[in-house]
């Protein structure tokens, strides 16, 4: 698939269908994806033939930032009462004390390949920015994603977003990097 064809068919709204339905759907390659793209199609696209490679190069291609901002939206708009994992009810007791129950944890993504001249020009390895995500301990449903494209920035830096996302009376559970000399930061 020519570069021209490529950009015509794997546009930015066929490719926010196919990234959220690998994320929503935990679709575990872009082999299955392709397979599911042919077959079914995805979200609002029709089934269409995509060869592994134009996929490839256009998800290269695709900025991480603007699927940070799309994340976010899905998130916002996801129905509100997602299934609760297997064994969430041994927690009732504990779950009467709070409005909510939110896990945070960031995570650093990994290495850009170097196709663009802007990366290029970039010594050693180039990473692809830091995502903090938080999601309701009980169902796993995401609550809310944050993007920086800074790599090296620490997780207390999206404290405040964080915050915002707690309700009043909710319990955050996180790990060390929100703490600074054994205390917390906020």
């Amino acid at each position: 698939m020519g570069k021209v064809l490529r950009n015509r068919v794997l546009t930015l709204p066929a490719m926010s269908a196919i990234v959220v339905s690998i994320v929503w759907r935990q679709i575990s390659s872009l082999s299955e994806m392709l397979r599911i793209l042919k077959e079914e199609g995805a979200l609002w696209l029709e089934p269409t033939t995509v060869s592994k490679q134009a996929l490839s190069k256009r998800m290269a291609k695709m900025p991480a930032e603007l699927f940070a901002k799309l994340l976010d939206e899905v998130i916002k708009n996801l129905p509100s009462a997602p299934k609760e994992l297997a064994g969430a009810g041994q927690w009732n007791r504990v779950r009467a004390h709070f409005g909510a129950i939110y896990l945070a944890d960031g995570s650093t993504l990994e290495a850009l390949r170097k196709k663009l001249a802007s990366l290029k020009e970039k010594a050693g390895t180039v990473l692809g920015g830091k995502m903090m995500m938080i999601v309701d301990a009980f169902t796993r449903a995401p609550v809310q994603v944050n993007y920086s494209p800074d790599p090296d920035i620490n997780d207390k830096k999206f404290i405040d977003e964080v915050i915002k996302a707690l309700p009043v009376g909710g319990l955050l559970v996180f790990d060390l990097g929100f703490l600074r000399l054994g205390s917390l930061i906020f």
